[in-house]
């Protein structure tokens, strides 16, 4: 497995993002039983909060800081709903590097393909080990 950066190769305000649009056969694999039984906004199904939290845990397994990092805490609010159809984008920004311990913190973002703000909140992870 290619290893992500290490703390030395991070520095504030390097940022990542991953998209994704939602379909209706990915919330049965989050834990839904029935789709059908979702809360809805017309006819259109409501996507888990943590299905779109989850987002975020790729960016950062993925991307940034990538394969071998280790997540300390997570902070998440809530603003909007999802649904089925919409195109989510997670995106993180280094915000802090405290390179003798070797912890970042990020801003954690996610929105959808409007440009809604559905989740904001921190993370706080350790990179690899060179």
């Amino acid at each position: 497995m290619t290893k992500g950066k290490s703390i030395e190769d991070i520095h504030v305000g390097d940022s990542a993002e991953y998209s994704k649009k939602i379909l209706e056969d990915d919330i049965p694999l989050f834990g839904s039983e029935n789709i059908a039984d979702s809360p809805r906004v017309s006819e259109i199904p409501a996507v888990p909060e943590m299905y779109c939290a989850g987002l975020i845990s790729v960016v950062l397994s993925t991307r940034m800081p990538g394969a071998g990092m280790r997540y300390l805490s997570q902070t998440l609010y809530f603003r909007q709903q999802a649904f089925v159809g919409d195109t989510v984008t997670a995106r993180v920004s280094v915000t802090e590097k405290h390179e003798y311990s070797n912890w970042i913190s990020l801003a954690t973002l996610c929105k959808n393909q409007k440009g809604d703000v559905l989740i904001e909140g921190e993370a706080v992870v350790m990179p690899f080990k060179r």
